[in-house]
């Protein structure tokens, strides 16, 4: 059920960019590689919000 804007817009958009870097950098890192990476950046995200900004 959709209640109005989602809240973390703009911390999806500030994810946005450091995963399109790592993604160009290294294209064959898939979610679980990608969120362990951002993590290790010092970003608290989860795989799954990870795989779903990767599509």
């Amino acid at each position: 059920m959709c209640s109005g804007p989602c809240r973390d817009t703009a911390e999806n958009l500030l994810l946005m960019e450091p995963i399109g870097r790592q993604c160009t950098e290294t294209p064959f890192y898939g979610s679980r590689k990608m969120a362990s990476h951002l993590r290790r950046e010092g970003f608290e995200i989860g795989r799954k919000r990870v795989m779903r900004l990767m599509r």
